[in-house]
């Protein structure tokens, strides 16, 4: 049976994506190189669209939680990375 990738949370460590994820990646890819998830999450799939949005921390930010960077963080930060 193939998952509904559209409505899983793959966010959680027990969903089965995590048990083999390439059918999920493919499914990514379908959606082109850079593609909003209906949830508001944005995958970027392509090498091209990647370093790009690596190398503009104006406009993108370099925070790597799905919950973004309206938690408190358990560490304090200090310089231009607040």
């Amino acid at each position: 049976m193939a998952l509904d990738f559209e409505s899983s949370n793959y966010f959680r460590p027990d969903n089965e994506v995590h048990q083999d994820p390439y059918p999920f990646y493919e499914w990514l890819r379908a959606h082109g190189p850079v593609w909003q998830h209906p949830r508001g999450v944005v995958f970027v799939t392509g090498y091209d669209e990647a370093i790009a949005i690596y190398h503009d921390p104006q406009t993108w930010s370099n925070c790597n939680t799905n919950a973004g960077t309206l938690v408190k963080k358990s560490v304090q930060q200090n310089g231009e990375d607040n």
